[in-house]
């Protein structure tokens, strides 16, 4: 845990790691049973890079971490379906009983034709295609789902309500332009109009019904933009030793052509392979636990380089033995 915990704080860096303790401290399932790992808790954070790149090694690496990785994908993956499950067992009977009502009322669709007349004609909007051919559609879809008493059936306005952001989609690939801001207020404008429409003829809860479904989506929504933005770092980082990381970390003696040093840097070596799985597990567990990741890089960094004297002082040791293994 010392080597992992060391590694962690030198690709980081002292001076980044506040802002990123700052994330994994406050990290939180957005929906019940999808716990994020820290790549996931410091996604589009500038810091963290590093962090995300040897998670990417790290969950990748057999031997048990891309087991435990793949394994809290599937326990996410799991619970975005029992949320999405949840929403729809709690909203369905509000959103079918409020629809019910209106048709007993009577949805007039005079009142959205004219909320849609009233958009097409506001300056700035007029003037867009993809505006004007959204509109159109529209209008011309509710215009013939009214009947001749000028009612329109609920359910088949909730269809075109759903189904707006569809047709919107459709014109700006037509006409090559796609707007994120003006395309998402045009489809609010339009799902307004309707909305007052339904709560007009009597859908009580209705708007009710929009508020919990909301709810319930955006933390689903915002489950899997985290999960999604971990894996596109802001600025992407290269480790270099990301996949020997008791390599790269363990006490190297100087480079010298000495039998002592020859051969304490062979066993050193030799040590930090069978080291190795046991860091990847130690790895895998804190990268996986964003609690324990702020536990562990809370503490004082230990002291895991050993002084090169004191090696040496135990190469010397291994001289006489070496010796005697290459007399012939």
């Amino acid at each position: 845990m010392n080597i992992a915990r060391n590694y962690l704080n030198t690709i980081v860096g002292e001076g980044n790691m506040p802002a990123i303790l700052a994330r994994t401290r406050n990290a939180e399932e957005l929906i019940t049973g999808s716990k994020p790992t820290v790549g996931e808790a410091i996604a589009g954070l500038p810091e963290g890079s590093p962090v995300n790149a040897l998670q990417n090694i790290v969950a990748k690496t057999s031997g048990g971490p891309s087991a435990d990785f793949g394994n809290r994908l599937l326990q996410q993956k799991a619970a975005l379906t029992a949320a999405e499950e949840a929403r729809s067992a709690v909203t369905t009977p509000m959103r079918e009983a409020a629809l019910e009502a209106a048709n007993a009322g009577g949805v007039r669709s005079e009142a959205i034709l004219s909320h849609i007349d009233e958009m097409s004609i506001k300056p700035g909007d007029r003037a867009s295609d993809v505006v004007q051919k959204t509109l159109g559609a529209v209008r011309a879809k509710i215009a013939a789902l009214t009947g001749e008493s000028g009612v329109v059936n609920a359910q088949d306005l909730y269809t075109v309500r759903k189904e707006v952001g569809n047709t919107i989609q459709t014109f700006s690939k037509e006409t090559a332009n796609w707007d994120k801001r003006l395309t998402s207020k045009l489809e609010r404008e339009i799902q307004l109009g309707i909305d007052e429409a339904i709560e007009k003829a009597g859908g009580k809860g209705w708007k009710a019904y929009l508020a919990e479904f909301s709810s319930r989506s955006k933390a689903i929504e915002a489950d899997e933009a985290r999960r999604l933005l971990a894996g596109a770092d802001v600025q992407p980082t290269n480790l270099a030793g990301g996949l020997n990381v008791s390599e790269q970390t363990r006490p190297h003696t100087p480079n010298l052509l000495s039998r002592p040093a020859m051969v304490l840097n062979f066993i050193l070596k030799g040590m930090s392979k069978n080291v190795e799985p046991k860091v990847d597990a130690a790895l895998s567990r804190i990268l996986l636990d964003p609690s324990q990741f702020t536990a562990e890089m809370s503490k004082l960094p230990p002291k895991t380089r050993i002084e090169v004297e004191r090696l040496l002082q135990r190469g010397n040791l291994l001289q006489g033995a070496a010796a005697a293994t290459n007399q012939p």
